[in-house]
């Protein structure tokens, strides 16, 4: 976890997310990390190229969330999200950009099962973004 992931879970704080926070971090399961600058700027790089001359609001958008692509690979860590469209927009990018090839994104708003025990649980394998 990075500064502004940290932020961002604490001005989106719930219930439901302090309970998942705690889980994770007592298993062990989540690190303070930092993210190279050259990752982020290559990744706004991509993000700007394809997106903010073309759609200002796609940009924006999947700007604002850019962090946990540099944190995954940068770290070879997976994202957790419940956002299936954001999951979908940094899709566009696998051709373009070979990192987000590295990317695991878990997306889980179909999914009936608790998020905190499906996190935890090893016997998950990362579905790859670009699958």
């Amino acid at each position: 976890m990075d500064d502004d992931l940290l932020a961002e879970w604490d001005k989106h704080r719930s219930r439901f997310g302090l309970t998942w926070l705690t889980k994770i971090m007592t298993a062990k399961r989540l690190r303070k990390v930092g993210v190279d600058p050259d990752t982020a700027a290559q990744v706004d790089t991509v993000l700007r190229s394809a997106l903010a001359a073309s759609d200002p609001s796609a940009y924006e958008a999947r700007a604002k969330d850019a962090h946990l692509i540099c944190v995954a690979i940068d770290h070879r860590a997976a994202i957790v999200s419940m956002d299936k469209k954001a999951r979908n927009g940094y899709r566009s990018f696998c051709t373009s950009s070979p990192p987000w090839r590295e990317v695991d994104y878990f997306c889980l708003p179909d999914h009936d099962a608790d998020l905190a025990t499906w996190c935890t649980s090893p016997a998950h394998p990362a579905p790859p973004i670009c699958s």
